[in-house]
């Protein structure tokens, strides 16, 4: 758990981790309170995204 967990916080942990694990370029799945990190990564590396899935 992340202290003084934000949206923002949780979409630079997740990015950190697909860029340990070296994720190439994906689909982002996008529902319910994770929609807001997700976007987050898919704004931020649009390159990366290959696709939505809302």
């Amino acid at each position: 758990m992340l202290p003084h967990a934000t949206f923002d916080r949780y979409a630079t942990a997740v990015h950190e981790l697909l860029v340990h694990l070296d994720v190439g370029d994906r689909f982002v799945y996008v529902h319910d309170c994770g929609a807001p990190v997700a976007l987050s990564i898919a704004m931020g590396e649009p390159e990366r995204v290959t696709g939505l899935i809302i």
